[in-house]
């Protein structure tokens, strides 16, 4: 897996958190946020549904648990 895409899977610190994009960019090291739409796109992460004057926030799937659990450190 993409080193990138991988430490995004893994700034989620609880499998069932739900974290902000600018949350899960900053946990990563990340400054672009293109790998985090890939990852919507393969559907291991998901966005919760739109509550008003409330930052949309994302969480893993089922699949994106399985994905997290694959991810190493050192990968």
């Amino acid at each position: 897996m993409n080193p990138q895409r991988a430490a995004i899977l893994l700034a989620f610190s609880e499998e069932d958190q739900a974290l902000t994009k600018r949350e899960i960019l900053a946990r990563a090291g990340l400054r672009d946020d293109k790998h985090l739409h890939d990852l919507m796109i393969m559907s291991l992460i998901a966005m919760r549904e739109w509550q008003p004057n409330v930052p949309r926030q994302f969480y893993l799937t089922p699949r994106g648990r399985d994905k997290r659990a694959e991810c190493n450190v050192g990968d």
